[in-house]
């Protein structure tokens, strides 16, 4: 249909145009296609070393299988060395169609871990509906690793805490990850392990955002950086986090702990 050929047309021109993102022994990962500003909005296309992730936003809850297969197709004529892929439907009520099915080769050999600007970063690409690497994110790990030497650094919705990583690669002085799913901090614990870094207890909490707040005020904790960056949307019973109608209330919460 109309996205199988648009897709033949923008694909290989997207991924020429990120020839200078990979590295010779694909250790490295990007977006290789973005559909909602490249013109195919139900698709992105990320690779994480020898593994393609296909994320589907297709509206029908079984995806679009036959476009993720010629995606694949695509990618692998342009990039003969991937091994692996893996297809997620973000919109899917099935577990694991939303974590990822495989497309191409066996779950064992899916990749474990990227480097990106000299930092490895572990990955469980199978995890959750996301890849447990957010790959647009780069700037700002970029950012956290060239201006926070010295620096306390508390990461909140740390997910699997590239960003505390990052940080700590840079020569932070102290980091501090939370995170409500200790599964996903386990993640930047095998980060941690993967940079020959010592995995202390006090550097990863899990607990919510607003109970582990304010048990740091308590403890008169502060920070000279703080990130918050919490899902668009979510409630629990501690509180609820609303992107769009209250970022300030987020904000506010955690102002008292900036040094």
């Amino acid at each position: 249909g109309p996205a199988m050929s648009s897709l033949a047309t923008l694909l290989p021109a997207c991924i020429d145009a990120r020839a200078s993102l990979l590295d010779e022994k694909h250790l490295s990962g990007c977006r290789l296609f973005n559909g909602f500003v490249e013109g195919l909005p139900t698709l992105a296309l990320d690779l994480y070393g020898t593994t393609l992730v296909i994320h589907d936003h297709s509206s029908a809850k079984t995806g679009d299988e036959a476009l993720a297969k010629e995606a694949l197709e695509l990618t692998k004529q342009k990039l003969p060395f991937i091994t692996t892929a893996l297809w997620k439907v973000r919109s899917s009520d099935n577990t694991e169609l939303r974590n990822g099915v495989m497309l191409l080769g066996e779950e064992k050999q899916l990749c474990r871990r990227i480097v990106e600007d000299g930092v490895s970063y572990a990955l469980a690409l199978r995890l959750n509906r996301d890849a447990s690497l957010y790959l647009d994110t780069r700037g700002l790990r970029a950012w956290a690793k060239a201006n926070l030497a010295g620096k306390r650094v508390l990461n909140t919705f740390a997910y699997t805490a590239s960003l505390g990583v990052a940080a700590k690669a840079g020569g932070a002085s102290e980091v501090l990850n939370t995170d409500l799913n200790n599964a996903f901090l386990t993640v930047g614990r095998d980060s941690w392990s993967m940079n020959k870094w010592l995995v202390k207890r006090p550097e990863f909490r899990p607990g919510d955002f607003f109970d582990v707040v304010g048990q740091l005020k308590r403890e008169r904790r502060t920070f000279d950086c703080v990130f918050v960056d919490p899902p668009l949307f979510s409630v629990t019973e501690q509180g609820r986090v609303d992107l769009v109608a209250d970022m300030e209330r987020l904000l506010n919460k955690v102002r008292p702990l900036i040094a």
